[in-house]
């Protein structure tokens, strides 16, 4: 697949369920990473239609907190990236549609 068709595919997603986070993806313990400079890594941790949020961290600074974050559009992204973003756009798909799927029956 081209950059174009794995972008397209994540937004195939998105449209269905909306923006979700990687903490909201189950069995998904790690961030794609976007860059990495000296001791400071960035990682994508929202996904929107348009593009991601990255989260700039700084692990040996003995916190989880992020030192910055800032957005990028999809086609910003390296084309492994994309492919890494869309097995976890996938799970999150999977698991919102039994999740739907669960519901079904119930009267709310």
């Amino acid at each position: 697949m081209d950059k174009q068709e794995v972008i397209e595919k994540i937004q195939a997603v998105l449209v269905n369920w909306g923006e979700f986070s990687i903490g909201e993806v189950d069995g998904e313990d790690c961030s794609p990473c976007v860059a990495s400079h000296g001791n400071i890594v960035d990682l994508a941790e929202y996904f929107n239609n348009t593009g991601v949020t990255v989260e700039v961290y700084q692990p040996s600074s003995h916190s989880s907190d992020p030192i910055d974050t800032y957005d990028l559009d999809y086609d910003e992204l390296e084309l492994d990236i994309l492919e890494e973003i869309l097995m976890i756009a996938e799970r999150y798909d999977v698991q919102q549609q039994d999740l739907f799927d669960s519901c079904k029956g119930e009267n709310f």
